[in-house]
């Protein structure tokens, strides 16, 4: 089956600026190691309007999964909506091993995949949003919030893409599912955001603006325990990103303005939008909250838990007026031990994960003609454009900097292009998937477009010995 569809991506316009702050450090640390490798292949879907993908999954034979939405027109007064995609590609080269297309049961019907991952057996897990009545390969669903609100959605492929199950919503209350983490037991914990009300166990709560909240569901869909993160009136905090740590406690981590309350907890944030990330047992008993950085303007993106159960939180800091990447690192109990930025303003982190052996990767993408990861300035090849253009970069355990690159535009002038998700592969390489709008340069092979942006899928092999 043929990858034919995708969903709509609505991204502001940003402007380049050219601000090259220096390393922070007295000097910059020197390039002790190249993490990035040759690209082994890169490839492009998606049609003629806007598409995009931010989940990204590898199975145990380091074959990629990919899962997103591919944009269509519709009737008045939608326009566009788009329709969700899950794909399996050949670690070799990228090739089509099976697509799955959600059917949208009539033309303003819509859907969209914002994550997927595999469990221990080797099955497909997706999360998303759907509106009116969608066929998620066997299996149809019905959204009753009509006629424009989204329901959330789980559903399970085996390893062919045949569907196991599909279900709505299992939390009440008008809400989406931003992420989710598969335990070993089979438990699926989630987070996102809600609206009007939301009920996670002890009865309905009324919500003015929106709430962050996180739920355990069982093997079977059931809610074991779950936790409301309401704020201010008028706030709208969301949670975004959650990770397992060794122990089976699970830490997420999320953006607010105002007033957060998690349990007995409050935090407070500054005069802009912060980062509150907070940690539970796997019984759902608060471990502690806070927030990232007190005073700072953080978007939040990803989290991560490495092997000596420190957290890793990944956010952009706008407070200087220009974006620069920071990644907060948190011990176990709840006590900074470092941040990790880049040298740079002018850079927009997004994506995060660990190598097998501990070391940092980020990706995002690039507000500067002059960007420095950590390593130095970047520089575009002749006739390339690096402004807007998405970066990849690696840091040590204690955040030294020892690798970046960059994907320039094939084009002098070209609108960004962002990685959503970074995975570490079998073979000691990377694989990173990305919406984009003109045709780029990733490691020597040119990647065409067919539409006003399409999703591209890398595939980068280790450095050679």
């Amino acid at each position: 089956m043929k990858l034919a569809i995708a969903i709509s991506l609505a991204l502001s316009a940003c402007s380049t600026v050219d601000e090259n702050l220096g390393n922070t450090s007295n000097d910059p640390p020197p390039l002790s190691a190249k993490v990035f490798g040759p690209t082994r292949w890169a490839i492009s879907l998606g049609g003629p309007l806007d598409d995009y993908s931010h989940g990204l999954a590898l199975t145990s034979e380091g074959d990629i999964i990919v899962g997103g939405g591919i944009e269509r027109t519709a009737p008045l007064p939608l326009s566009l909506v788009s329709d969700g995609f899950i794909t399996k590609r050949s670690v070799i080269d990228g090739s089509e091993l099976w697509t799955v297309n959600l059917t949208p049961g009539d033309p303003e019907a819509l859907s969209a995949i914002s994550h997927v991952a595999v469990d221990s057996d080797g099955n497909l897990v997706a999360s998303g949003s759907f509106q009116r009545t969608v066929d998620f390969g066997g299996q149809t669903l019905t959204c009753t919030r009509q006629p424009i609100a989204s329901c959330a959605f789980l559903a399970k492929y085996d390893a062919n893409g045949a569907l196991m199950w599909a279900r709505g919503p299992t939390v009440s209350g008008d809400l989406d599912y931003e992420s989710f983490a598969l335990a070993d037991d089979g438990t699926i914990y989630v987070v996102g955001q809600a609206w009007t009300s939301i009920d996670v166990g002890d009865g309905p709560i009324a919500i003015s603006g929106s709430a962050a909240y996180v739920v355990a569901l069982n093997p079977s869909g059931a809610m074991s325990w779950g936790h409301a993160f309401t704020s201010s009136p008028g706030d709208s905090p969301a949670t975004i990103a959650i990770a397992i740590a060794p122990g089976g406690d699970v830490v997420v981590t999320g953006g607010f303005l105002g007033s957060l309350h998690i349990d007995d907890q409050v935090l407070s944030s500054g005069e802009h939008q912060d980062e509150f990330i907070a940690r539970f047992s796997s019984s759902g008993a608060l471990r502690w909250a806070r927030v990232a950085e007190p005073s700072a303007y953080i978007d939040p993106y990803s989290v991560e838990i490495d092997a000596n159960d420190d957290t890793l939180a990944l956010g952009t800091d706008y407070v200087a007026g220009s974006p620069y990447q920071k990644v907060h690192v948190i011990d176990p109990v709840g006590h900074d031990l470092r941040a990790i930025e880049s040298a740079s303003h002018g850079i927009e982190a997004r994506a995060l994960t660990l190598a097998p052996d501990g070391t940092i990767i980020v990706g995002g993408w690039i507000q500067t003609t002059t960007p420095d990861l950590g390593t130095g300035p970047l520089v575009a090849p002749s006739g390339t454009r690096i402004g807007d253009a998405a970066y990849l970069a690696a840091y040590d355990a204690n955040g030294g900097a020892l690798d970046a690159i960059a994907f320039p535009y094939a084009a002098p002038d070209s609108p960004q292009e962002i990685p959503w998700a970074i995975r570490p592969t079998k073979a000691g390489g990377f694989a990173f998937v990305a919406t984009f709008a003109a045709p780029t340069d990733v490691g020597g092979i040119t990647v065409g477009n067919a539409g006003a942006r399409d999703v591209m899928i890398v595939m980068l092999d280790p450095p050679s010995s």
